[in-house]
This record gives structure tokens, sequence and C-alpha cells, in this order.
């Protein structure tokens, strides 16, 4: 059972969308999606409650108290991570108990540059705020990894930096979202504030690995180029599409 009777969402996209749909099947606590749009498909038992725009902290926070939140998971993307500054803000006047930050990935800590320090400014943030914050790694999503080796299932050719033989922690996205679920549902509150968690549900031996796997010639290159060199939506599609297959 839920130690926590309230959690809002915010943030419904790759990997949002399932964490809510796991939420609100795994708990029979109060679920919401915070949204700046209210046309949003969810599950029978979630409300999708519109807010203006996360940097409006007064009307975030009077939403958060109006459905006594006690928890918020934040799934959204790169490009918004410091939209969760404010939403800090909000968590605190609101009374919130814990915020569960964007993090889902590769570990942060200590990161002083890119996105990754961004991450870090968020838990300095809920800090300072006072705010009980969780921290959830997950390594990549095993979705991307094709992504990740710039993968053409056309070309049969996967792209690696230097040697690219250290082990590298991944997790499927519905697997992600179903612990997370279970973390609520299992674990006392004490148990999770100001807390790290890891999520590992396999280990690649190195991107290297991924040749014989995919049939495809492992090319090794100085640096990506770009992002990771991206070949375009529809071969990222196409890679994706395969990976899912060979890890049925």
């Amino acid at each position: 059972m839920s130690s926590y009777s309230s959690f809002a969402l915010v943030g419904a996209g790759t990997l949002g969308g399932p964490v809510l749909a796991a939420l609100a099947g795994q708990t029979s606590a109060k679920v919401i999606l915070l949204s700046r749009s209210a046309s949003k498909t969810v599950p029978a038992n979630v409300q999708v409650v519109q807010v203006p725009s996360y940097d409006d902290v007064p009307a975030v926070t009077a939403t958060l108290r109006a459905h006594n939140v006690e928890v918020i998971v934040s799934t959204l993307n790169t490009a918004a991570i410091l939209a969760q500054l404010p939403l800090a803000d909000a968590a605190k006047q609101a009374g919130v108990k814990l915020f569960v930050p964007s993090e889902f990935g590769l570990s942060t800590e200590g990161a002083s540059e890119g996105p990754w320090a961004e991450k870090n400014k968020i838990i300095e943030k809920l800090q300072s705020v006072g705010v009980p914050y969780l921290r959830i790694f997950t390594g990549l999503f095993i979705e991307f990894v094709p992504w990740a080796v710039n993968y053409s299932a056309k070309a049969k050719k996967l792209y690696v930096v230097g040697k690219s033989e250290g082990a590298v922690s991944v997790a499927s996205i519905a697997d992600i979202a179903g612990n997370i679920a279970h973390i609520f549902t299992h674990q006392p509150a004490s148990a999770l504030e100001n807390q790290v968690l890891r999520i590992e549900g396999d280990r690649i031996p190195g991107f290297r690995s991924l040749g014989p796997l995919f049939g495809a010639e492992v090319v090794t290159v100085k640096a990506m180029e770009g992002e990771l060199a991206y070949g375009g939506r529809e071969q990222h599609a196409d890679s994706r599409r395969e990976m899912r297959s060979l890890s049925d």
C-alpha cells in the first residue's frame, strides 16, 4: 500500500505516459496529470488538471493544494529540465512531501556541464527550499540504444567511440514505469526521502558487443557528430523497431 495518498505527474511523453498508467494501475491513491493542455488521453481513474504555465507558481501552488498532492513525479524532457525550478517553489508552498525530478538515465551526480548539470541545479533548488526528493537513475532506455550508436538497419552499421568496452546499464521504459509504481506501493516514505535509487534491467558489456547482436559492422570513430550523428527520424524508428524485436 502506498505511503502517499496523492500523486501529480508532470510530463506525459515517452516515459511519462507509461509511468502514469503504472501509477494509476498499481495504487489506489489519487493520481492527476498536471498539464498545460487539457487534451490528453489518460487512464479512466486519472484526472487531467490544466495549468497556464509551469512558471506560474501561484497557479500551480493552488492546483497542488486543491488536490492535496503529496508527491510530484516529473518526467519532463531534457529541453524542459529548468521548468522544474518554479515547480519546486510551488511544491514547497503547497506542502508537497516528495519531489521526484526528471532524471531517469545515467547518473548525473557531480555533473558540471550540459543538461546533466541542469539536473543537479534542480536538486540544489529542492535542497534550498526544503522539499524532500528522490533521484531515480535507470541507465539508458533500451529502446534508445540503437540511436546511441547511430545504428542503421539499412547499412547494417553501428558506431562506437574508441574502445567502447565499458559495461552500460539499460532498462526498458515499461520496466522503469513498473518499478516506479512498485517503489511507491512497497516502500515507506522514510526510505525514499532524499535518496538515490537505481533501476537496472540489463547490462550491455560495451557497445561494441552489439555488433553480433544486430549483425552489423562496428565502426570506430573519435567522436560522434551533432546529435550522435543522428541520421533522421525514419532511420531511428527503424532501429527502435528492430531493437524491440531483439529484446522480446
